[in-house]
């Protein structure tokens, strides 16, 4: 496929990417391309989270971002975004399998799927798939918490104790404003970088929540 860039007819590539290691593996790609004078040329546009790259997209600011399953749905609904492109994990694709992992300290002999009201979570982010959609949507299913109106961001957000949940005082996840603060307390960053939906926020993402559940 690598192979088709060279007569791609764009000449530059604009890559937006979320972090310091995001922006770091693009330089990486970028001069590996340059190696092999692979074409497009790549440059790396930095966004704050994954909805201010959307809108750079949307404005013609940037060409590209790596997202998140339930933020890819974001784009195309919401900023008229298309996927180029899947990361294949090798089952079925017809089936839409979407495995996620819970886990607990290993001196926690409680906690367990069936028994989380009032517990603290440390999740990767608000509205993402396997961090936040998956265990949600899992809950209602077995009928520990029970959804009105669509409200399942404040359902949830009931139902669990003092969590960190990054992003889920933010607007574009917030709309209605009624996500609960308890979201937000055990989150670690301060000022304006506290409890938002990107790297700025210590307990953000996949490295962010295992941070959470050992210090947090």
């Amino acid at each position: 496929m690598l192979l088709r860039l060279y007569e791609c007819p764009l000449r530059v590539l604009r890559w937006c990417v979320l972090s310091i290691y995001e922006k770091e593996k693009c330089r990486l790609m970028k001069n590996a391309f340059g190696r092999k004078n692979i074409k497009p040329d790549i440059d790396c546009v930095s966004g704050k989270n994954a909805i201010e790259c959307m809108s750079k997209i949307r404005q013609g600011i940037a060409d590209i971002i790596t997202v998140d399953a339930a933020d890819a749905y974001r784009a195309q609904r919401y900023y008229q975004l298309v996927p180029l492109a899947a990361a294949d994990y090798g089952v079925d694709m017809e089936s839409n399998v979407m495995y996620a992992v819970a886990v607990a300290k290993r001196t926690d002999l409680t906690s367990n799927l069936w028994n989380l009201r009032g517990k603290t979570i440390c999740s990767t982010a608000i509205g993402d798939l396997a961090g936040w959609h998956v265990p949600v949507d899992y809950l209602n299913a077995i009928k520990e918490i029970y959804v009105t109106n669509c409200h399942i961001n404040k359902v949830a957000g009931e139902y669990f104790g003092q969590s960190c949940v990054p992003g889920s005082l933010d607007y574009d996840y917030n709309k209605l404003k009624t996500n609960p603060r308890a979201l937000c307390l055990r989150c670690y960053s301060k000022g304006s970088d506290y409890c938002s939906r990107s790297h700025r926020e210590m307990f953000y993402g996949s490295s962010g929540a295992f941070r959470c559940l050992t210090e947090g």
